[in-house]
């Protein structure tokens, strides 16, 4: 498992598009998992997804983590990025939060709702299922994207075929818009218990991005060095 924490600076947009997959969660975030279930998309030859996979089984084995680069041509996630900045600036995008699992004083488990200031996202797909209908209808990119999600997972399963990916489980659209706005270190699964999310795959947007823009991605895949993804 990989904890991660993602470190903004002020001032600094970040783009990201999320996935996941039945066994595979991406901001596009993805999450994917193993269950059999229909699929929220068909699946076809990709002409978006451009992911080169050597040495992924290898990296994922090791230290559960694999950064690739350029995994769509340069046209798409521009495109991708004006439509989710879009999306902000209309209102489509809410803040983010999480309920964290705490001990009640009578000793039963509850929730906390925690919000994470300067962070806005819409789940487009959760569950399996596809929730936000208006949000597919404003960005023809990202529509053309998880159409090709199928795709995408054969690319993986292909790179490592114990991933057994069958299922797009969840997909967000995102903008962090800096001051100071973070995530906490967090195992990157659902608290289902019978939750079968194995990867998450995130999509930065950011062309001109530079060290010191904040914005990272920390994985923590002990028992090696952290490791930050921009």
């Amino acid at each position: 498992a990989i904890l991660a924490q993602e470190r903004l600076c002020p001032n600094k947009l970040k783009q990201q598009l999320s996935f996941v997959h039945a066994e595979l969660g991406a901001m596009v975030a993805v999450v994917a998992e193993d269950a059999s279930a229909e699929t929220a998309f068909e699946s076809f030859p990709s002409k978006l997804w451009r992911l080169e996979t050597t040495g992924a089984n290898q990296a994922l084995d090791e230290r559960g983590i694999w950064v690739a680069d350029a995994s769509v041509d340069g046209a798409t996630a521009a495109a991708l990025r004006e439509e989710i900045l879009s999306l902000h600036e209309t209102g489509l995008l809410k803040q983010s939060g999480n309920v964290l699992a705490v001990r009640l004083p009578d000793g039963r488990r509850g929730g906390k709702a925690l919000h994470k200031h300067h962070v806005f996202e819409a789940d487009v797909i959760a569950d399996g299922v596809l929730e936000r209908h208006d949000v597919l209808r404003c960005c023809p990119t990202l529509a053309a994207l998880l159409a090709e999600e199928g795709a995408l997972r054969e690319i993986l399963n292909a790179a490592k075929p114990s991933l057994g990916l069958c299922r797009l489980d969840q997909a967000k659209v995102q903008v962090n818009s800096g001051c100071g706005g973070a995530f906490p270190f967090h195992f990157d699964v659902p608290s289902a218990r019978d939750s079968r999310r194995h990867l998450t795959a995130i999509l930065y947007l950011n062309p001109a991005w530079m060290p010191g823009d904040g914005g990272e991605i920390e994985a923590l895949p002990f028992p090696f060095p952290d490791v930050s993804v921009s």
